[in-house]
């Protein structure tokens, strides 16, 4: 009978504990990121009495952890967007900035007005020259500041592929070590941790699905559902040139995080480079169009080495070629539009209607983004605008997403963070078990001493 209250007791004994260290660990963590609280109960053993502690297992509310995944996913793809659109918002400029390329068209239509009030000046039709140069090198260093930036996004959507199949092989690799430990009985609810805390990561740069099954193995999947990895990986990211993203040559549409907003950046790039190529068309055409007659009449703007513009085959990165004809700049006369030796040098014909084309006339552009019809001005406008627009509906975007992810987070802090207070009362009342099973075990020690004496 004693021996039985011996044992009951010390069961009791170990089973607070155990309980105790489960409260500590809690305690202890309680500021650590990702860690979920830890929650054991206790069991009666039968028949001969006793208990012992049960398993440990973590809290969880998994439909919020997939909510704040995805929300990290879009902040972080908007927060990339927005850096790389204010960069580019940087290099365009302000619309009203003496440097932007609008304000450039501007200074060579003024040049031209001013040149018209007395043609047969030099220095004016100079003056002229100088304005086209700084316009055709503003298209030049646009361009080539775009391309650069592309060449950045490349590297950096190689380097977030590169991440995230690192870790989808170590969500494989803990997936391995949960299943092992839990058929041999062993707690694994710090790697389940560890693995969200990989997931989270992960949500960087794409967005990801996944379930747990009963061995503990998440099975992690693509937004469109691709599987990735369960025990094993099963596919690796890659890209091609043409920007598909694609899990063992499956392709994965949409991405999500950092990988699609590398996506979506290169493709407005594109776009603004675009956009770029055909105002240095329309500006060149405007001087120097065979096919009409609305044109001014001068071939004011070459193609590289000086070579006459075709609008049939060379407007692809137009804008970075672009220069003013060598002759006009060896010979401001040819301003006049009356060849080498003008015959009437006071004639302002041309200087007027350089101006009017460049002020009113009304050009058709094809390029998504830009208005058509439109003048060069409202073109070049809109370019630099559109580029401040994109940055500030992305910074929005940024702003909402990191809003909600503070909800989200701050809703699974209370559903599986540690309360210390909480668990202090848990301690104060398992160690008051802990003390009572030491006493009956006190008490029983005794006894049994005194019936050893009495025998």
């Amino acid at each position: 009978m004693l021996t039985s209250v011996l044992n009951t007791a010390l069961s009791g004994l170990r089973s607070s504990q155990a309980l105790l260290d489960t409260t500590t660990r809690n305690i202890v963590n309680a500021g650590t990121d990702g860690y979920s609280k830890k929650v054991q109960g206790s069991v009666t053993v039968e028949p001969h009495g006793g208990v012992k502690a049960g398993r440990i297992y973590r809290v969880e509310d998994n439909y919020t952890l997939r909510q704040l995944r995805h929300t990290l996913s879009d902040k972080t793809a908007a927060k990339y967007k927005m850096d790389a659109l204010n960069e580019l918002n940087d290099l365009s400029g302000d619309p009203a900035d003496a440097a932007s390329l609008p304000a450039k068209l501007n200074a060579l239509t003024d040049a031209f007005q001013k040149m018209a009030v007395n043609p047969s000046q030099p220095e004016l039709r100079s003056a002229v020259i100088l304005a086209a140069e700084r316009l055709a090198a503003t298209l030049n260093n646009l361009h080539q500041d775009i391309s650069t930036k592309n060449l950045d996004v490349v590297a950096d959507t190689n380097d977030a592929i590169g991440k995230a199949n690192d870790l989808i092989t170590r969500v494989a690799e803990i997936n391995e070590k949960i299943a092992a430990n839990t058929a041999a009985g062993v707690d694994v609810s710090d790697m389940k941790d560890r693995r969200d805390g990989l997931l989270k990561e992960l949500s960087n740069y794409m967005k990801v699905e996944g379930f747990e099954d009963d061995r503990g193995i998440f099975h992690l999947h693509s937004a469109d559902h691709k599987l990735l990895a369960t025990n094993r990986v099963v596919a690796q990211l890659s890209w091609d040139q043409g920007g598909q993203i694609s899990a063992a040559g499956t392709p994965i549409s949409p991405i999500g995080g950092q990988i699609q907003a590398g996506l979506d950046i290169k493709t407005t790039l594109k776009n603004k480079q675009d956009q770029l190529d055909e105002i240095a068309k329309q500006v060149t055409l405007a001087f120097y169009d065979t096919s009409t007659t609305a044109d001014v009449g001068i071939e004011l703007f070459r193609d590289a080495g000086n070579t006459p513009f075709n609008p049939a085959t060379g407007t692809a990165d137009y804008a970075s070629r672009i220069m003013v004809n060598t002759d006009f700049v060896n010979n401001s006369a040819l301003l006049l539009g009356q060849g080498p030796v003008p015959t009437n040098p006071t004639d302002s014909a041309t200087a007027v209607k350089a101006r009017e084309v460049l002020l009113k006339t009304s050009f058709t552009f094809t390029t998504p983004g830009l208005p058509s019809p439109a003048t060069l001005e409202e073109a070049t406008t809109l370019f630099v605008s559109g580029v401040a627009g994109d940055a500030s509906a992305a910074k929005s975007e940024y702003e909402d997403r990191s809003s909600v992810e503070g909800l989200l987070t701050k809703r699974l802090t209370d559903q599986t963070g540690v309360s210390v207070d909480e668990e202090l009362q848990k301690m104060i009342y398992y160690q008051n078990a802990y003390n009572s099973s030491a006493r009956v075990m006190q008490a029983t020690r005794e006894m049994l001493d005194e019936l050893l004496r009495i025998v």
